[in-house]
């Protein structure tokens, strides 16, 4: 999904970006903390990691997405 959506122009980058954020992907603003994100980090299984990272890359390749992680 990383690399798709890297691959993609910027204008269409944003609104993926934009429905993530809107659809509360990480559960930051329901829970008001990014504890669900530390906790699917932390978990032993390295494709679970590498695929959240990978999300977490695309969240954060806009400015809104920056904004929504912070």
């Amino acid at each position: 999904m990383r690399v798709n959506a890297l691959q993609i122009s910027p204008e269409m980058r944003r609104a993926l970006v934009a429905e993530l954020i809107k659809n509360d992907m990480f559960l930051i603003h329901e829970k008001k903390e990014n504890k669900f994100v530390m906790d699917l980090l932390n978990m032993q299984s390295h494709g679970l990691r590498h695929a959240i990272c990978a999300l977490i890359s695309v969240v954060a390749s806009t400015v809104k997405g920056v904004e929504y992680l912070i």
